[in-house]
């Protein structure tokens, strides 16, 4: 375990050493294995800032977390409220989301592999990634807990 994190702690600094580099591709597999949501929020936001950095670089990553899809939807939402509101008013955003991991919703996309198939996930009306991808399984948990708390109402 300590040589998995101190792996992951290794990469996270050479990806900060690179941010200015030209040219430079970042491909990330589970980019959320051994992390805590918090972290994994972290992560989602740090990949966004080094896609706001000099050169641009490109992140690719596969993930299978809530957590990650969900905090990149925080920020594809910050960047379309931002652009909505006056000047006086985008502070108030950044308290929320920090200026420099707001990334243009235009430099993001989203998509599922099913069946051998690639499907973008974007909705087309919200712009965002849609809500029942995310997190399908953690619906189907809470109907279980609610079906079964229905059980004890019962009693």
């Amino acid at each position: 375990m300590q040589a998995k994190r101190r792996f992951c702690v290794d990469s996270l600094k050479f990806l900060f050493s690179q941010k200015n580099k030209p040219s430079l591709d970042i491909f990330i597999e589970e980019p959320e294995s051994n992390l805590f949501p918090i972290n994994q929020k972290n992560m989602a936001y740090y990949l966004a800032s080094l896609r706001n950095s000099k050169n641009k670089p490109n992140i690719i990553f596969s993930t299978h977390s809530p957590y990650i899809l969900t905090s990149l939807n925080n920020i594809l939402y910050a960047s379309m409220v931002e652009q909505k509101l006056h000047d006086n008013k985008k502070n108030n955003i950044y308290e929320i989301i920090n200026k420099k991991n707001i990334m243009d919703h235009k430099d993001l996309a989203a998509y599922k592999l099913e069946n051998g198939k690639v499907e973008l996930i974007i909705h087309k009306e919200t712009g965002l990634i849609d809500a029942e991808y995310i997190d399908i399984a953690s619906s189907e948990i809470m109907d279980d807990f609610y079906k079964i708390a229905e059980l004890d109402d019962d009693k």
